[in-house]
């Protein structure tokens, strides 16, 4: 049967290591940008829902409003001021040298009436009384959503908008990781000279894993979706689970040296479908030498792989959606993985993946049988996906799970047949565990 023991070191661990370069792509490109919850659902992880800012007072594009230009007073006489549409401050007579002699007038009086000839007296008491139209001016602009929210220049439009900018290079989104992840290797634990094992064994250990939905690590892309079942059961014997496990490793090889054939084609110059050409041709080699084909359906995977390379999609995303198309995970959820000025821009699905559609199985039903897995299969954001220790797993009533979901998947045998197989299993593990397993 499948077993794990807790003294092993992940070595697909590295495997993650090179996709956070494309997940990033839309952060690098604008790193001011602004976030709007545009369809009211809580998230902004829908596209149009984010973008850069403009400008070199950097105003929020979405949802931007035009401001309203001011009207302000203007006095004709330099450095009145107008009050009440009129200049509050008399203006004073002013002389023309006529052929020498002078001329008065006062600037204040409009309409020609305002020439007294060489009168001074006549002049400076008309002006004094008199009073001055004020002109109207465009004066400053003013934001309708409120005065709190600045007028920028957009491309000659004085614009304003609630939503405040931020600057990523100085403010980092906050990201939530997803608390729990491991691998589901076999037998990849210290052993003594005899062979048995000299840590704690599990029985169908899992995997917590996630994929991310569209949002802004995945430029709007879906990247938990899969087409087609990628690895396919057999009755569940050690050798075909075994198989299978190589199977799953793979792809997950596969990914890994199909990013660095993409990287390296982009690096020369490639175009970026010749580059997913390069990837998806290195990941099929590895396809052909790495695992017995039947269990896994190359052309699906290779396309996975290809589909992966062309989105910006985590490479974790890769191996939960194949896990998850061939319904080897138990779905936990969705939580926010990423937030901007506390808004979440995007959100992660979390699952318990297995190694077998029969692992998930016995998993979802069996635990409700045992007191030792009292929150199922933990949190969205923190899964508990360990496996069965030999006493939880010898204190399963096998007679008490359905194995429907699991006959399509199987050489067909009766459930007898299958009952025993799996008791045949459990025997087979006692067997081996050896002193103190």
């Amino acid at each position: 049967m499948f077993k794990r023991h807790s003294t092993t070191c992940s070595v697909i661990a590295w495997f993650l290591t090179a996709c956070l370069a494309l997940g990033q792509v839309t952060l690098s490109a604008d790193p001011i940008v602004c976030v709007e919850d545009l369809n009211g659902n809580g998230d902004t992880t829908e596209p149009g829902e984010m973008a850069g800012c403009v400008g070199s007072d950097q105003l929020c594009p979405i949802n931007a409003t035009d401001c309203t230009p001011g009207v302000t007073e203007v006095c004709p006489i330099a450095g009145n001021v107008c009050s009440a549409g009129v200049c509050n401050t008399p203006g004073t007579c002013e002389a023309i040298d006529v052929f020498g002699s002078p001329i008065y007038f006062c600037p204040t009086i409009t309409g020609g009436g305002g020439f007294f000839g060489n009168d001074l007296g006549a002049c400076t008491t008309a002006c004094a009384s008199a009073m001055q139209v004020c002109t109207a001016a465009p004066g400053d602009y003013t934001c309708p959503l409120g005065n709190e929210f600045a007028c920028i220049d957009n491309a000659g439009v004085q614009q304003c908008s609630a939503n405040a900018c931020v600057d990523l290079a100085t403010s980092p989104p906050v990201d939530t990781p997803l608390q729990g992840q491991g691998t589901m290797l076999i037998d990849d634990g210290d052993r003594d000279q005899d062979g048995f094992c000299l840590g704690a064994t599990v029985i169908f250990n899992g995997r917590a894993m996630e994929c991310l939905p569209s949002g802004l690590s995945t430029a709007f892309q879906d990247c938990c979706e899969a087409q087609g079942e990628i690895y396919t059961d057999s009755t569940g014997s050690a050798v075909q689970s075994t198989l299978t496990n190589k199977a799953i490793i793979a792809t997950f090889q596969a990914a890994t040296t199909a990013y660095g054939a993409y990287s390296a084609a982009v690096a020369s110059g490639a175009s970026t479908g010749a580059a997913a050409s390069a990837g998806a041709t290195a990941a099929g080699d590895v396809f052909a030498v790495a695992f017995d084909p039947t269990t896994l359906v190359i052309a699906i995977a290779i396309a996975l792989v290809l589909e992966w390379l062309t989105r910006a999609c985590p490479q974790e995303s890769l191996e939960a959606a194949a896990l998850v198309a061939s319904e080897y995970c138990v779905e936990l959820g969705s939580y926010c993985k990423r937030r901007i000025l506390g808004s979440c821009v995007q959100r992660g699905r979390s699952q318990c993946c297995f190694n077998s559609k029969l692992a998930k199985i016995i998993h979802e039903q069996g635990r409700a049988q045992l007191s030792t897995f009292p929150n199922g299969f933990g949190d969205v954001e923190a899964p508990d996906c360990r496996g069965f220790t030999p006493e939880e797993f010898q204190a399963l009533d096998f007679s008490k799970i359905d194995l429907t979901e699991y006959y399509d998947d199987i050489t067909q045998a009766s459930d007898a047949v299958i009952q025993q197989t799996i008791q045949d299993g459990v025997q087979r593990f006692n067997d081996t565990q050896g002193p103190g397993g």
